[in-house]
């Protein structure tokens, strides 16, 4: 079962560095794939003074307060001590007692967006763009089965955003 969910996840993978609207069966399938129940495509767009720019695939309502809760959040914060970080989980920047004290993590709470997993996908001078897939409270922290199948995903994730950005710049 696993297998066919990664086949499909890499089907739309491929798919997405050709077609931009692709994005959204990546978010899907990914999530299937990984067992979150919620994912965002970020993008911070470095020309436009550090534009925030941020979909998630089921939560609207979170996308509208996310640019303002994400310059001082704590992923931001740390994502900017570390600008060259490749993978991210919520305990690489704060434990739960600070995920109690956390502003971000409590707007964030009432969506029970509790933990999360990030990939950077680009990073370039004008763009920096991540998937970050979201799971809920009760599931806890992500854990050595996710992490194993993010490592099958997370070179073509890459290829993939590069490619679509290389096209988007060539328009």
């Amino acid at each position: 079962m696993v297998q066919v969910k990664l086949g499909v996840a890499l089907d739309a993978i491929r798919r997405a560095a050709l077609e931009p609207r692709a994005w959204t069966r990546v978010q899907a399938t990914t999530e299937v794939l990984l067992g979150a129940f919620a994912s965002q495509l970020a993008t911070v767009d470095h020309r436009e003074g550090n534009r925030f720019i941020g979909r998630t695939s089921v939560m609207p309502e979170l996308d509208a307060e996310l640019p303002h809760l994400m310059p001082c959040s704590e992923p931001v914060l740390w994502s900017a001590a570390h600008p060259h970080w490749r993978r991210m989980v919520d305990y690489d920047y704060i434990d739960e007692a600070g995920i109690r004290r956390s502003e971000f993590y409590a707007r964030t709470r009432k969506y029970d967006a509790g933990y999360r997993l990030g990939l950077r996908l680009l990073d370039t001078p004008g763009i920096s763009s991540a998937l970050i897939w979201i799971w809920p409270q009760s599931a806890g922290h992500v854990q050595a089965r996710e992490l194993n199948l993010l490592k099958a995903i997370e070179h073509p994730l890459r290829l993939s955003a590069s490619i679509a950005q290389q096209r988007w710049n060539d328009m």
